[in-house]
């Protein structure tokens, strides 16, 4: 039988439970930012406002709004690539399109995973966050293939994350760069991804893990997220350790308010969107928040040469440069950094 247990964080007291052989805790979708719907949509992560009493986390959150344009072809080379049995791989490709998912604007939360005793240790094991993959469009951390308790099981606390994604998570826009005290736009996604970092330096002593000791690790699209938090100056000291793996780079470098390779700049291609979506230039901003989330997520997925643009973008400030130029420079964060392929 499985009991509960119960974690007091910087916002309130959080409930999880710990599995039925009593080795392993789990907290799913636990806050790390506030919504960020209405005003606060294409806005830099809020906090989490403190509630009172305790916060169920035994159930997942919901995922961010997908463009699920292609998603199903990149699980499928995924379970392809496992190397199991024909049966198997039919099982596992039925459960994932079977999988009911709840897709929301109020997607940033986390889950954690650690062992049942590290709440009692005298120093915190080695944190591990994981960024999804999914072409920064689709996907999210509580995803079946993602729930294996193989690591915790080894000695760390497991974190796994949501983030805003595609259209939500990197649209930018001139207007939304006249509200930003950094005068850019864009890059929430990112934003979203060093807020759950800053989570983690915050609160993870409380779940067993040491703050001093945190890996980021993520694959395909979270292998490049890797990279982008290496390279972005407001990641720096929230994590230790690094690992990309398969991170996604050629082609996809857009610059905020200059043209690369076949790309617009991403505001110019920001301001398209919004004309299809709610008319001409000026006020664009204002009507685009007032749509409902499922109309853009629509129009998004119809318009899959703009949406190409709604993609992480070296703006200056948030992400200075691309990683390669970086990493390059030797600017990167000076951190250990495994990469590879799967």
């Amino acid at each position: 039988m499985s009991t509960k247990m119960v974690i007091t964080t910087d916002a309130g007291k959080v409930k999880g439970v710990v599995g039925s052989d009593g080795r392993i805790a789990h907290f799913r979708g636990v806050p790390y930012a506030a919504p960020p719907v209405g005003d606060r949509r294409w806005q830099p992560p809020a906090p989490v406002e403190p509630w009172r009493g305790t916060l169920n986390c035994t159930k997942f959150g919901p995922y961010a709004f997908q463009r699920a344009a292609g998603f199903e072809l990149f699980f499928d080379t995924l379970i392809n690539g496992l190397g199991l049995s024909k049966a198997r791989k039919k099982a596992l490709a039925a459960g994932i399109k079977l999988a009911k998912i709840k897709e929301s604007e109020d997607c940033l939360q986390l889950n954690v995973r650690a062992p049942a005793h590290a709440t009692r240790l005298e120093s915190g094991l080695p944190v591990m966050v994981w960024i999804h993959g999914g072409d920064h469009t689709d996907g999210s951390g509580a995803e079946p293939i993602y729930r294996s308790d193989a690591l915790p099981e080894r000695g760390c606390v497991l974190v796994t994350i949501n983030y805003r994604l595609g259209m939500f998570g990197f649209f930018a826009h001139p207007e939304l760069a006249a509200e930003s005290a950094d005068g850019v736009s864009g890059n929430y996604g990112l934003l979203d991804q060093i807020a759950a970092l800053e989570w983690v330096r915050d609160n993870i002593a409380a779940f067993g893990g040491d703050p001093g000791n945190v890996t980021i690790f993520g694959e395909s699209a979270g292998g490049q997220a890797v990279l982008n938090l290496m390279t972005t100056p407001r990641a720096r000291g929230l994590f230790h350790r690094a690992i990309a793996q398969s991170p996604s780079d050629s082609g996809r470098w857009l610059h905020l308010r200059r043209p690369a390779l076949e790309f617009q700049p991403a505001e110019q291609a920001g301001v398209e969107f919004a004309t299809l979506a709610v008319g001409d230039p000026p006020g664009q901003l204002e009507r685009l928040r007032a749509m409902p989330p499922e109309a853009l997520t629509e129009l998004y997925q119809q318009q899959p040469e703009l949406g190409r643009h709604f993609y992480p973008a070296v703006d200056g400030v948030i992400l200075p440069s691309t990683p390669m130029s970086a990493f390059s420079a030797q600017q990167q964060a000076s951190v250990p950094l495994m990469i590879g392929y799967n």
